[in-house]
Order: structure tokens, then sequence, then C-alpha cells
């Protein structure tokens, strides 16, 4: 009878211990099953050049709801460990408007997939509200495979980048399932990701940035200084560069720096690379601008570039080239192999150099050269012709061009600078516009066959020369007979 309390307490002891170990295995389990998983479950897209998404955790883009239990509003905002949070980054220097939107993602087999009206979420502490209740978007259509829904939850405003940095917008969601979930939607999966779209006035890219892990990146230079094609998710045909990498702005691209790429990679997208400043030498050497169904693609220098490398884009022949308007030099080779044909290529007025063969098979249709140009390098433009009303127009800034440029131009206009000192051999050979020809006081000399089709053709024009004879003959090197018959000295 005395050992009777003491198997008591022990039984009372062991039937404590189990419901403590019962009640905590409902609470892991419930947490288990309640918490959010964030995971990378697909490259994150963003829909708009100038703009970017910065995760909390860098490799996280997405939720996850998976065997799920139902919980109630208050469990769903209140708890910690399901907040997340996010930035939406303007990197251009202008206002956009911008829309934060929740792609639900399909399952295989489709049978897997919650019911959306199960779904609760709150973003930055606004309404609760049923995924279902949000409204639909139909961003793009034509490439809507393994989405099953997208839905918005956010349309707002960001302020444009400053020389500081870029403009930052902090947002954060929470996600749980709705306490009237039926029992058979803990059997299902809800996957998503969260995607960004521009609003007014910005251009949409083709493809969207590639991830920031896709690229080695020196953040004492600001210089990308490789790729990752072997990460996965790396190894794509399309290439978009994002404008920054950490939060660090890039200003440089290193040279040689497509020998990193996917071996057939075949578009690349550097124009909202807002802080850029300078492509070095060959760093796009492969890249050539169509793919294999025939697509020539655009390139577009980004705002703020400065100087593009020799050979930079050396083969690139694709649509159209589209320079920057704070651009200064175009280094040797820079677009070598670009043949534009029916193409429009405006050197903006910053450039003041423009280096050998930068253009060597620039056909065109129409070229604006910029007002501020000092050298034009040896064969820069030899075979730029222009179409039957095409005029080109030399600035008085240009004191150097070299040999074998315009000697195929074939346009209705042509105006010198009133600076210029040489003309070399076979410029302007295959001139025969409508326009006399005046050459300036301070030329020295002119080479063999410039301007031999004006010279030599059957038209009525003048060529004047702000000189008289004498001073033509004492002063002036050029070849014997040259356009005798054209000449009209200054009699003064």
């Amino acid at each position: 009878m005395v050992e009777q309390p003491k198997k008591d307490n022990k039984l009372l002891l062991i039937i404590a211990l189990c419901t403590l170990v019962v009640i905590i295995f409902i609470l892991l389990s419930s947490y288990a099953y309640w918490k959010i998983s964030k995971h990378q479950n697909t490259t994150n897209y963003v829909n708009a050049g100038c703009l970017e998404i910065e995760f909390e955790e860098p490799d996280t883009i997405g939720f996850t709801l998976s065997d799920a239990l139902p919980i109630d509003d208050f469990d769903g905002i209140s708890r910690e460990d399901n907040l997340y949070n996010f930035n939406v980054v303007n990197t251009c220097k202008k206002e956009v408007t911008y829309e934060v939107v929740l792609e639900y993602l399909e399952q295989n087999p489709r049978s897997l997939e919650m019911d959306s009206s199960y779904i609760k979420l709150q973003l930055d502490s606004s309404v609760i509200k049923r995924y279902s209740d949000l409204d639909p978007v139909d961003k793009d259509p034509d490439a809507t495979y393994g989405i099953a829904e997208t839905r918005s939850m956010f349309t707002g405003t960001i302020a444009a980048a400053t020389d500081a940095g870029p403009a930052k917008v902090s947002h954060n969601v929470r996600i749980w399932m709705a306490s009237d979930a039926g029992l058979d939607a803990r059997e299902k999966v809800f996957d998503s990701r969260v995607k960004v779209y521009a609003g007014q006035g910005l251009p949409e890219p083709q493809y969207a940035t590639t991830a920031e892990k896709c690229f080695v990146f020196d953040s004492n230079t600001n210089t990308i200084t490789g790729y990752n094609r072997n990460i996965d998710g790396c190894n794509i045909k399309q290439v978009v560069f994002p404008a920054t990498i950490g939060g660090e702005p890039v200003k440089v691209i290193a040279s040689q720096l497509d020998n990193y790429f996917p071996y057939d990679y075949e578009y690349l997208d550097i124009s909202n690379m807002t802080y850029l400043e300078s492509i070095e030498d060959r760093a796009f050497w492969y890249y050539i601008g169509t793919n294999y169904s025939g697509t020539y693609n655009d390139l577009v220098m980004p705002e703020n570039l400065k100087t593009i490398g020799d050979e930079a884009f050396n083969r690139f022949n694709g649509k159209s080239v589209v320079l920057n308007d704070n651009l200064i030099a175009i280094g040797n080779g820079a677009f070598n192999a670009f043949y534009g044909s029916g193409s429009r290529l405006v050197i903006p007025n910053s450039v003041t150099t423009i280096g050998v063969n930068a253009f060597y098979h620039f056909v065109g249709s129409d070229l604006v050269m910029s007002n501020s140009i000092e050298t034009i390098g040896y064969g820069a433009f030899p075979s730029y012709r222009g179409s039957a009303d095409s005029s080109l127009v030399l600035p008085d800034t240009l004191t150097v061009l070299e040999q074998s440029n315009f000697n195929s131009y074939q346009g209705k206009h042509l105006t010198l600078p009133s600076n210029i000192t040489a003309l070399p051999a076979l410029a302007f050979a295959g001139y025969n516009g409508e326009d006399d020809i005046h050459l300036p006081s301070t030329i020295t000399s002119i080479g063999n066959n410039a301007f031999r089709e004006y010279c030599q053709g059957y038209n009525e024009r003048t060529m004047y020369i702000d000189m008289t004879e004498a001073e033509y003959n004492a002063n002036v090197t050029h070849p014997n007979n040259w356009c005798k018959n054209r000449i009209q000295f200054n009699s003064n």
C-alpha cells in the first residue's frame, strides 16, 4: 500500500510528458505547415529596363504554400516570420509609374493547384484581400505557359534616380491560407512569384533582366569583369544587363566580356545601364545582333556612356545603332561590321573623336554628324552612300579627316568644314550632287581623286576656293590639272 502513490505519480508524470510532446508536435507541425517557404523557383522577371527588384533574401523571389494549415487573419498579419520584404528600384532619371503583380504558377498535374480563393494576403499593412479578389492582369498573353493566373497587388509611382544613386520604394507582403479553407486544401500547392511592370513612357525590353548572380562584378571599380554561364539560369541566349549589382552602380564593362557568355547567345541589351560610363575594348566582339530566326536587333547605348572601346561591337550587324547624347569617343573598329542598310545613324553632338574603321561597312540612308567632331579616323566611313536626298554636313570643328572617308557618298548635298586643312585622296570621290563646293582658306593639301566624280562629271557646278589663284598655287599641294575646269578663285 505504501508504493501506490509512487505509481500514481509516475503515471501522472508519464501522462504529462506525453501531453507536452503532443502539444509541441502540434505546434511545430502547425508552424511548419503554416510557414511560407521562400525559394528561388524561377528567374526573377522585371518587365521594365529602368526598374529592378531587390529582395531581402538575395536568392528569393517567390512564395510557396504546400501542406499548409488554415489560420485566422490575426495570425496571418502578426507572425514576424510571415513578413516578406522587397524594394522596387528605379535606375532611370525620370519618374516612373509601376505595378507590382503576383503570378500563380501552374502545377504538374494541374489538380495539385490550390483554389486561389483560399489564399489571403496583405501588402504594406493595407486591407486584407483574397488572391481571387485582386484585379486580374494580362500583361503578356503570348507567354503565359506555366502561369495559372496573374493578379495586381499595387500600382504606384517611384521618383527619378539622382547622381547619388537610384530611387527606391520598399514593400512587404504576407500570404497565408484562409481559416475557411477546406480540408482538401492541405493537399494542394500555391506557388507564386513577384513581378514588376513599368508604367508611363518607358519602353519594355524584349526579354527579362538577367539575374545579378550571372555577372562577375568588382564593387571596388564598379566593373563587370565576367559572366557565370555555368550557374543555373545563366546559360541563356538573351543577356540583359542590370544597372546596379548588389545596390552598386555598374560603371564599366570590361574588355572581352562576351568570351564568358553562352556560346550561342543572340541578344544583348545594355540600354538601361543608367550609370555605365565605359565599354572597354572588344567587350562584345562576338555579338552579331541577329538570331537564328533571322530577326535583326537594335543596339541602344545607355544615357551616360562616355567611351566605346576599340572593336567593342566589331561584329555587330543588326538593325540599327542608337548612340547616346553624352558619348565622347568611339574607338577603332567599334562598329566595323555594321551595314545598316536603310538605317539612319546619328553621331551625337557630344562626340569629338571617331576612330579608325569605326563604321567601316556602314552604308545607311542618312548620317547626321556631331557638331563637335574634331577627328574622323582612317576608314571610319568609306562605305557610306546615303540616299538620293541625303545631306552630309561636316562641322567647322572638324580639323582632321583621315584617308578613306566618304569616298562612296552619293547624296544630294555636301557641306565642308571651314577650318579643314587637308582633304585626303579619294575623299568624296563619288559625290556628284547638286551643291557647289566651297573650300576654305585654311586648306593646304588636296589628295588624288578627291571629288573625282564632281570634277569629271557633266554637271554645271562650280568649286569655289577662298583664296587667289597665286595663293592656291603657292600654298596648296594638289594633283596636276585637278578640277581645273571647275575652280573659281577669290579675286581679292
